[in-house]
């Protein structure tokens, strides 16, 4: 499908000269940067040509992760400043098999392995699960935060129900902050660029005593948006972000604890829809502009007792406080048919967990743990619909009359957990893993569905009822609740063929436990209608209780470093069933609704390759091909059919990048890194194709001694792609719907200086 080039001159039609004149200076500095790198090739000075050792936590212990049987993308903090990736979300052009939406700080269009949970409701769970420094972050918009001063991010692939828990079945992003250590260091980095990008973080580590460290960080970001509206207001996708952390160390030796506290307020767009795929928008959120506003609050603290022996004993504890805002323009025009969706949510999470670990050199490792968790959720869901589109054609002259469905829910999650696993050598050359945990947790959920005929806002239309959002009212609120519990297990096999080679296998258990459905209603009378606006509570109406969802999944991977330690190749191939997949579907009406949509299989495989060729040359590149098919639906399920592709499934993912490095004098370096990504075409909701893409990015640098600067270019050939959409929708007068348009050509220069 051909894509309409941006009109560069409407993105920003304030600020386009200065824009201009920015871009110069900084395709000046990239050719500075570029003939500095070539003008000097002949002075380089040894530098190291082997690679360096990953080392990752995913099982519970500082490992190499050539060692883990497990599919795992890693990435340090130096990746993460030198691709400008503001959260997880950014991490999908460089992770096989993920589908990120970088626009869009909600996870449920995420995907991993085919594999997402679009619940935006308040009685569900994520498909993967987020965990920071080892505590998880909750559901839906609650779950996004920055990544700075970091020390690595974890992609972990496949379910890891026996290491993370409940949500962990399409696998779990596990991201590390630096911890206060003896140093006493620092750094500044600053950072310019088009449309007014504006980048500040500060870090500084403080020791004390010999036993007491702090550790301090701070962010501020800012860019203006791209997206123009044809109606008016400001330019959508901008992002505007301030975070701070401070962490607290006492060091006694046998007893070492931190406590850490994060603050984060996020201001940003929401999903902006198009009509078509066009790169520009109409909208008549004017003054309530789509948005997602988020503020975090964190506060955390982990104790690790040496006990002797090899044992040691750790005890966490963290409380999250969230709260977010959040408007979208859901029918992308600039009247109101069926928008502004708005919605609205206030969490807190306490998490506990409680690990005995052994780590001693006899061939034997184990540890055994208990996590509980308590997770209170209370938010809105609120559209507004104009009724001769919600009746379309059933009653005569009420267009253009407006009328709101207002929807009010609390969500109690509790539940706990107990794991283990041991890992023993049966031999010199062929290590066996084995884990399990064991999972209980309750839900509840209470909705009150405000009737539209009493609601003052809509006063002036003639027909308000409930009859599209929700399909009813409730005169008082209604409630549900459900009970889930079960038991996972992993079990994994490692064969060393050489010290620098390793097959492994693995089997592994996802569970996810079921949920209350916040627009599904089931109700105690066969012959009550929902859509024709009536009370539901007469009829025993109550929200739907929908099931669990399990999955098998079946690994094969070899881990090797050959080379002499200059080349890593890292595959895994695997196959995966899932029963009762909890998907959001279009049920009757105009709502979604979550169904278990019954039995669906999958099967992929994973590359990962790295190769350094000599001082100046290093090469990258990783591919991953995954496959879905629904095998077999559940009674009453629409919208799916037998044989069908999982939604935002590209079937090939891939990346590669290109450094040159070169020194520059005695004590300087300069480097150019070139970046591909590319995705295949995948259906978005409702039939609705999205196209493929690729986009190329360039960044060139120099550092010396504590200094460094860099010049980037992002989507190098502006490429013109979307990352998620819907088809037209239950009426013929609505195109497609496409969101998540990406980031257009980016130019800007960083400069950080480590103390």
């Amino acid at each position: 499908m051909a894509l309409k080039p941006f009109n560069y001159s409407r993105r920003n039609p304030d600020g386009g000269y200065i824009m201009q004149l920015v871009s110069k200076q900084i395709s000046q500095v990239l050719s500075v940067l570029l003939l500095l790198s070539y003008g000097f090739a002949g002075n380089a000075q040894e530098r190291a040509t082997v690679l360096e050792e990953i080392v990752v936590t995913a099982q519970k212990r500082e490992q190499s992760l050539q060692d883990v049987p497990i599919s795992i993308n890693a990435f340090n903090e130096e990746f993460i400043k030198n691709h400008q990736i503001n959260d997880m979300q950014d991490l999908y052009l460089y992770t096989p098999g993920y589908v990120g939406q970088p626009t869009y700080d909600f996870i449920g269009l995420s995907t991993l392995r085919g594999i997402r949970s679009n619940d935006f409701g308040y009685g569900g769970d994520p498909a993967f699960g987020v965990f920071v420094d080892g505590f998880y972050q909750g559901r839906t918009g609650a779950s996004i935060s920055s990544l700075y001063d970091i020390s690595r991010v974890e992609v972990i692939k496949g379910p890891q129900a026996t290491l993370f828990g409940r949500t962990a079945t399409s696998g779990a992003i596990s991201i590390v902050n630096n911890q206060p250590g003896e140093a006493l260091e620092g750094s500044v980095e600053v950072g310019l660029g088009e449309r007014s990008r504006q980048n500040f973080v500060g870090t500084i580590n403080l020791p004390v005593t010999e036993n007491l460290f702090l550790r301090g960080s701070y962010l501020n970001k800012s860019i203006d948006g791209y997206l123009p509206n044809e109606s008016g207001g400001p330019n959508q996708k901008f992002r505007d972000i301030e975070a701070a952390r401070f962490a607290v160390r006492v060091d006694k030796g046998r007893v070492d604890a931190t406590l850490t506290f994060n603050k984060e307020d996020r201001k940003g767009s929401g999903n902006d829809r198009h009509q078509g795929f066009t790169a520009t928008l109409d909208s008549d959120l004017i003054g309530t502009e789509s948005r997602i506003f988020t503020e975090i609050e964190d506060i955390a603290l982990k104790v690790n007792f040496e006990i002797g022996n090899a044992l040691d004993l750790m005890w966490a504890s963290a409380y999250r406080d969230t709260e977010w805002d959040y408007a979208e323009d859901f029918d992308s025009l600039p009247i109101i048919l069926n928008a502004p969706f708005l919605q609205g949510q206030k969490s807190a999470l306490v998490n506990h967990e409680l690990r005995l670990t052994s780590s001693a050199e006899s061939g034997l490792t184990w540890f055994i743990g208990i996590n509980t968790f308590d997770d209170d959720v209370s938010g809105f869901i609120d559209e507004q619909v104009d009724q001769g589109f919600a009746f379309s054609g059933l009653l005569a002259n009420v267009s253009n009359e407006p009328f709101f469905e207002l929807g009010e829910y609390v969500s109690s999650s509790k539940g706990w957990s107990a794991y283990g696993e041991l890992s023993y050598d049966i031999s010199e050359a062929l290590n066996m893993t084995l884990g399990a945990r064991y999972s209980d947790e309750d839900k509840s959920m209470q909705v009150r569905l405000q009737n539209p005929a009493t609601d003052p806002r809509n006063t002036s239309a003639s027909f308000p009822c409930a009859c599209y959002l929700y399909g009813l009212w409730t005169s008082v609120p209604v409630s549900s609740s459900g009970s889930w519990s079960d038991t996972s297990f992993r079990a994994a096999f490692t064969y060393k063929m050489t010290e620098s080679v390793a097959t492994f296998f693995t089997f592994s258990q996802g569970f996810k436990p079921g949920g209350i459905d916040s627009f599904g209603f089931d109700t105690d009378d066969p012959n009550f209608q929902r859509f024709f606006g009536f009370d539901g509570v007469p009829a025993g109406a109550r929200p739907k209780v929908y099931g669990p969802e399990e999955i098998d999944n079946y690994e094969i991977g070899i881990k090797s470093q050959l080379l002499d330690d200059r080349l890593r190749i890292n595959a895994a191939a695997f196959l995966y069933n899932y029963d009762g997949l909890q998907v959001a579907v279009n049920t009757s009406g105009a709502a979604f609704g979550i169904e278990n949509v019954g039995k669906v299989r999958g099967d992929g495989l994973e590359v990962d390759a790295l190769f350094i060729a000599n001082e100046n040359w290093e090469f990258a590149a990783n591919a991953g091909i995954t496959n879905t098919e629904v095998k077999e639906l559940a009674p009453g399920v629409t919208r799916l059919t037998v044989g069908d592709r999982l939604v935002y499934n590209p079937k090939l993912t891939a990346s590669a990048f290109v450094t040159f490095r070169t020194s520059i004098g005695s004590n300087s370096e300069g480097y150019i890194r070139g970046e591909y990504s590319y995705s295949d075409d995948m259906m978005g909701t409702n039939g609705l194709v999205l196209p493929s893409y690729k986009v190329l990015g360039l960044r060139a640098g120099a550092q010396q001694d504590r200094w460094s600067i860099a010049a980037y270019v992002r989507n190098l050939t502006d490429e013109v792609y979307f990352t998620n959409g819907t088809g037209e929708r239950f009426f013929t007068n609505v195109n497609d719907l496409v969101g998540g348009l990406a980031e257009p050509r980016t130019v800007g220069v960083d400069l950080r200086f480590d103390w």
